[in-house]
């Protein structure tokens, strides 16, 4: 099949929506006529309580399943080119996709190779700028605690203090912490390695979270059985009956016999 099709030609023309078309209604137009004989039937036959009733019911399931069987048929044929187009389509692009994104995921792993190994080396920088900033504060507060003393002792009048010198060494002191607080926020700020590839703004890493899961009773005694718990649960009970001829412990099975 040529993959430039317009859809619209896979679509069946409908002869009936051409006004004084005489041609047999479709399988929908009959599936409505139909649908509405097996609503009259329910109406009128609340209770099956006959033979009669229940042969005609019989009946009514056997038409039901081949209405139902030819309307899926024509579904399918309508569908099957459509699907097929698609593929069609898909296979095309995915080579070339596939190829791109092999050697893209090749290149990020790379990347991020890199960019961990930066970022393990800034935050030791970052730290070590933290803690340099951490001793110039103990310093500035040692000669802040020394000028105050300073001042006490000019204040009663004690001799030989200099309170000028214990003013400008508290303020040098405070002045190389402020600068190496800086110092080491700008450090701190910069451990995330962040790269312009040249199309917009610039990427850095992003966080994945992967779920693990521990210990299985655990997390459903504190989750509970939920639907999707219970559909997956049935799921994997159906597995293992095909693999070891019965049931796991916990899970049974109902028989029950219907139409």
């Amino acid at each position: 099949m040529n993959i430039h099709t317009r859809t619209a030609d896979l679509v069946p023309h409908n002869p009936r929506a051409v006004i004084g078309n005489n041609n047999p209604p479709g399988l929908i137009d009959r599936a409505r006529v139909f649908y509405a004989t097996l609503a009259g039937f329910l109406k009128e036959t609340p209770v099956i309580q006959t033979h009669d009733e229940a042969k005609a019911a019989a009946n009514f399931i056997e038409q039901s399943r081949a209405t139902l069987g030819e309307m899926e048929d024509e579904r399918k044929g309508f569908v099957k080119p459509l699907n097929d187009e698609v593929d069609e389509i898909n296979e095309t692009y995915r080579p070339a996709r596939e190829a791109i994104k092999k050697v893209m995921d090749e290149i990020k792993r790379r990347l991020t190779a890199f960019a961990a190994e930066e970022e393990a080396k800034r935050q030791r920088e970052a730290a070590e700028a933290r803690r340099v900033a951490e001793e110039a504060e103990r310093l500035a507060r040692e000669a802040e605690a020394i000028e105050a003393d300073a001042k006490a002792c000019a204040d009663v009048g004690e001799l030989g203090v200099n309170v000028a010198a214990a003013i400008t060494q508290a303020d040098r002191a405070f002045g190389q912490f402020k600068r190496a607080d800086r110092e080491a926020a700008r450090a701190e700020k910069q451990i995330p390695v962040r790269l312009a590839g040249g199309f917009g703004r610039a990427v850095s890493m992003r966080k994945s979270e992967t779920l693990v899961l521990d210990d299985a009773v655990a997390a459903v005694t504190a989750i509970g059985v939920t639907e999707k718990i219970s559909d997956a649960i049935l799921s994997s009970a159906r597995d293992y009956r095909k693999l070891h001829g019965k049931l796991p412990a916990g899970v049974s099975a109902v028989t029950e016999r219907q139409f």
